[in-house]
């Protein structure tokens, strides 16, 4: 199923993307100020992957509404001269963001938007130590912003 972009947004926008957590919302506020020109468009809460159909005895709207949040979401995909660029924003990321990268990656290709590239970029003020070659290959792009973040977690040995 096509990715569900949702609303457009220009690449001076600096409001709260819909369902980015407040722990996310510092690390893109902080990215986005040094790379917001590098894009055209934004779009927030992608949905990605088959939705769960609870069926035709739900109303349409919340029949809309539930296949809507079931699907996968990602954070932002960015529009620029080159492609599409997915972005998961994630403080302290670790395997799972990687993972979550990737998922994202897979069910856009299987049936994108349209025939334009897409690269996968993890926005982070940390990454688990060890990981950034797994990254690499992977061919993902990480870019870190160092930041004081509230409620820090300590990072994993």
């Amino acid at each position: 199923m096509k990715p569900e972009l949702g609303r457009s947004y220009p690449p001076s926008w600096t409001g709260h993307p819909a369902h980015m957590s407040p722990q996310d919302l510092p690390l893109w506020r902080a990215w986005l100020t040094t790379n917001h020109a590098r894009f055209t468009a934004w779009f927030f809460d992608v949905a990605l992957g088959e939705p769960y159909d609870p069926g035709p005895h739900i109303g349409p709207t919340y029949r809309y509404a539930a296949m809507r949040l079931s699907r996968l979401r990602a954070d932002a995909v960015g529009v620029s001269p080159a492609g599409w660029t997915l972005i998961e924003v994630r403080p302290f990321a670790g395997a799972s963001a990687l993972g979550a990268l990737l998922t994202y990656l897979a069910l856009w290709k299987a049936d994108p938007p349209d025939s334009r590239p897409i690269s996968g970029l993890l926005v982070t003020n940390e990454l688990r130590k060890g990981l950034d070659a797994l990254y690499k290959s992977a061919g993902l792009d990480v870019h870190l912003v160092p930041q004081a973040t509230r409620n820090r977690l300590p990072t994993p040995v």
